[in-house]
């Protein structure tokens, strides 16, 4: 066999093992897209399943953007704001939302109790929505053995907080004398209006006898 025989034989020999080798991948190959699993899942689900998946994102987005709040959010103090305005002398009454602030933006002797709000009357005009302390609130300090009573007198409504004066009743038909009730009743707050709306502090009988004229009496008030 001649040199060039031998050389075609030992090729022909080689020629089955060298088809079953593997292919090497082209860069084009290995940059070939490929879809995950999740995509095809996703393209072959029903609207009712992607709708559920978006919920539980959306839920789960949420709750983590609320964590993250709660851990920066400041401190709140609950205060009493008014939803009205209000003028100096008037009653507080219903007039009152209790909201959450932050404690930055609470002013001093904001920390105001309900009862504290009981029959308080406003110090100064008072704007709508402002956050109400104790400087705004005037509360009656009797004596011991006094008492506050609201009065209708034009007289009264000439004075002001403080002022002395005598509480004097009258008969309509003015057949009977006026009759002195109190000698020395102290004036503590004064309507803002034109009514004579006054708040007359007196010793407790003086009161019993205010409260007990019969409806055919007037009682006013005489200024020292």
């Amino acid at each position: 066999m001649s040199r060039r025989e031998e050389i075609l034989a030992a090729s022909s020999e080689l020629t089955p093992a060298t088809k079953e080798l593997p292919t090497l991948a082209t860069p084009n190959d290995a940059l070939s897209p490929r879809v995950p699993r999740l995509s095809r899942w996703w393209q072959h689900a029903t609207r009712r399943q992607q709708i559920k998946v978006l919920g539980a994102l959306g839920a789960a987005l949420l709750a983590g953007a609320l964590f993250v709040f709660s851990g920066t959010h400041p401190d709140t103090v609950t205060v009493a704001r008014t939803t009205v305005a209000l003028t100096a002398g008037e009653a507080f009454a219903d007039n009152i939302e209790w909201v959450s602030v932050p404690q930055q933006f609470v002013p001093d002797n904001a920390g105001i109790e309900k009862t504290e709000l009981s029959h308080a009357l406003a110090v100064g005009d008072v704007a709508k929505g402002e956050i109400l302390t104790r400087a705004r609130l005037n509360r009656l300090q009797l004596p011991t053995g006094w008492r506050a009573v609201s009065m209708h007198s034009p007289t009264g409504a000439a004075a002001s907080p403080g002022t002395h004066a005598e509480v004097v009743s009258s008969a309509a038909d003015g057949k009977s004398r006026p009759r002195v009730l109190c000698e020395n009743a102290v004036i503590q707050q004064v309507s803002a209006d034109s009514t004579g709306s006054v708040i007359v502090a007196m010793p407790q009988q003086c009161a019993y006898k205010l409260a007990q004229l019969p409806e055919n009496h007037s009682a006013s008030l005489l200024l020292r």
